[in-house]
């Protein structure tokens, strides 16, 4: 009896998943949208460099999780039980690389080679109910397993189903492994967190809310008060002093126009009058603007003055 390594749970295909969880750096919001997609929450422990290991909150889902693939994660680590047997995979060019601790010990009828079951070969259903054999590279590859390690997880794929396996093997891979405990029925006395699904609608919802809240944008609202506008703040010095050199200008412009009898010297000096016109109306307007907020707020402090006077 051997474990095994392969590149798509098929042999898994056909076991009873009792446990399983995985590993990932991504923060809640996405894990909520993924629990969204596949319609389930998720209970999340520190995984240390690993990020989070997440697992289902529902046991009654832990199949479904499994063959839906969710835990089929680029960054990280997946693994599961089923009974005595477990399993350790990652993804690697899109595929499932995966490692596993099971019996393959099956009782066959050697005196019919060509028997079928349900339309295959006997071969071919003991490839789907038997994992190929091992192979240690890729693993040691992806996760840069130390020169002097190799043969220790060689030796590990090479052993029988036992409950340390896993211990074992993120003990070689140089992982943190107290994050195992989430296979367990009791993962321990720490609080798991409970990521619940949220579609992104809710999450902009939510978001603006609580922007809202956080602000208190009604207070905000009702204390807003206009700057001060004025002649001089809408015009500062230098603005008045390149206004009147640019005035003079076309003036002088005009005059010369007039003096040789030109038929466009109009134009510069109608341009020098509007600007001057301009600077005098908008001065009146802000001297205008200066007392209505008195009378403004007089007004409304009085609220009788809306009212007509008593004919009486």
């Amino acid at each position: 009896m051997q474990p095994s390594s392969s590149t798509a749970p098929s042999y898994w295909a056909v076991q009873a998943v009792t446990a399983i969880a995985w590993t990932t750096r991504e923060d809640p919001d996405v894990l909520a949208l993924v629990g969204a997609h596949f319609g389930m929450a998720f209970e999340a422990a520190d995984a240390g460099a690993l990020g989070r290991a997440i697992t289902p909150a529902d046991p009654q889902l832990i199949g479904e999780a499994f063959e839906l693939g969710v835990w089929a994660t680029k960054d990280g680590i997946a693994v599961w039980r089923a009974g005595e047997e477990s399993a350790a995979a990652f993804m690697r060019r899109g595929r499932a690389t995966i490692a596993t601790w099971s019996t393959r010990w099956i009782l066959v009828d050697p005196s019919k080679p060509g028997q079928t079951a349900d339309g295959s070969t006997l071969a071919a259903r003991l490839n789907e109910m038997t994992a190929p054999e091992n192979d240690t590279a890729p693993w040691i590859a992806r996760f840069r397993v130390a020169r002097s390690r190799a043969p220790e997880l060689r030796a590990l794929f090479r052993r029988t189903p036992r409950p340390e396996v896993l211990d074992e093997l993120m003990s070689i891979l140089d992982m943190p492994r107290e994050w195992l405990r989430v296979l367990s029925d009791a993962p321990g006395t720490e609080q798991l967190e409970r990521i619940e699904p949220r579609t992104a609608r809710e999450m902009l919802s939510a978001g603006v809310n609580q922007a809202l809240a956080d602000a208190d944008w009604r207070q905000t609202v009702t204390d807003a008060k206009p700057a001060p506008s004025t002649f001089r703040s809408r015009h500062p010095r230098a603005w008045l002093a390149i206004s009147a050199a640019g005035i003079i200008a076309l003036a002088a412009f005009g005059i010369v126009g007039i003096l040789d009898d030109r038929a466009t010297a109009f134009i510069p000096a109608a341009v020098g009058l509007a600007w001057v016109v301009s600077l005098i109306v908008d001065g009146s307007f802000s001297r205008v603007r200066r007392s209505a907020p008195h009378s403004a707020s007089a007004h409304r402090e009085d609220p009788s003055a809306d009212l007509d006077p008593d004919p009486a």
